[in-house]
């Protein structure tokens, strides 16, 4: 950019202008008797100089990307900033724009939604859910897309979580084959506490290491998803009897079984489509009658699987 100037300019860009003195003398005058008045030159002293510089815009040298040495892709003018696609994703979420949210995702590498928004976007689907069962109408097509964001969106913000990796010894059924406390273990989940085990491992190709590992995340779930007034049978949830269950209740148990799954993926560098939760169920978990330490009572000492 530059400014109009009226001034000259010199040659090194900046231009001023000066008023030279000005000298006044006036003729004397000669009158009869009168006295001889001399009249000086007096030098008016100059105005101060008026300077201005026009205004130059440096442009910015092109970057250049030090694997290629080319000039890096200008960015364009009307491109988005992270804020505005943010403040956009948070509204096509919590709108159950699944659409809008998919196109600003892949156009945004790196760019996923944040817990709050997430949250929002939660209780919009279940407000939807509630809505439809309320007029007798099918669930709006958005409902489960938007699931999936929300879904992988958690997978996300775990990642970010604390998590402690340890290992522990394999233990393994005592028992093989169609035994009593193996069909309890398949077809009540309420005696899964109750099978004994054995310390070691066998695998189905009996390739296994000896080795167990855990990997534990103290925050898997947080306070207000886990919230039992707000999700109201959600510590004893089980697929075979969901007519009294809540769609808030259901769709939470959903979402943390589906972040466990996207985790054990994750960890064991799976393709997620292999994975497919054949049971599941949710129980305040006491410790069993035939444990090692078990002795019924809530908080009792007891070795998990």
């Amino acid at each position: 950019m530059g400014t109009d100037s009226t001034n000259a300019a010199s040659s090194n860009g900046s231009s001023a202008v000066v008023t030279p003195p000005v000298a006044a003398a006036a003729a004397p005058s000669v009158v009869a008797d009168a006295p001889k008045i001399e009249a000086k030159e007096v030098a008016v002293p100059p105005p101060p100089p008026t300077v201005s510089a026009p205004i130059v815009v440096q442009k910015e040298e092109a970057k250049t990307d030090n694997n290629n040495n080319k000039p890096a892709a200008p960015i364009p003018d009307d491109i988005a900033s992270l804020d505005d696609v943010a403040l956009q994703l948070s509204t096509a979420a919590m709108r159950l724009d699944a659409q809008t949210v998919s196109t600003l995702l892949q156009s945004n590498p790196g760019i996923h939604l944040d817990e709050d928004t997430t949250n929002a976007a939660f209780r919009a689907v279940v407000n939807a859910v509630d809505r439809a069962e309320a007029r007798d109408q099918p669930i709006p097509p958005t409902v489960p897309q938007m699931l999936h964001h929300i879904f992988d969106a958690d997978l996300q913000h775990l990642l970010t979580r604390e998590k402690i990796t340890k290992n522990v010894t394999c233990m393994m059924p005592q028992t093989e084959g169609l035994t009593t406390h193996g069909l309890n273990y398949v077809f009540d989940d309420g005696e899964h506490k109750n099978l004994p085990l054995e310390e070691g491992r066998k695998c189905e190709d009996g390739n296994c290491c000896d080795k167990c590992s855990r990997n534990i995340f103290p925050t898997f779930a947080q306070e207000d998803e886990i919230d039992f007034d707000a999700y109201p049978g959600l510590n004893t949830l089980t697929f075979n009897e969901l007519e009294k269950v809540s769609a808030a209740t259901i769709i939470q148990f959903m979402r943390l079984i589906e972040r466990v799954r996207r985790t054990m993926a994750h960890e064991y560098g799976l393709d997620l489509k292999t994975l497919l939760p054949l049971q599941a169920y949710s129980r305040k978990y006491v410790a069993g009658t035939t444990q090692k330490g078990g002795g019924g009572g809530e908080g009792d000492f007891v070795t998990l699987h």
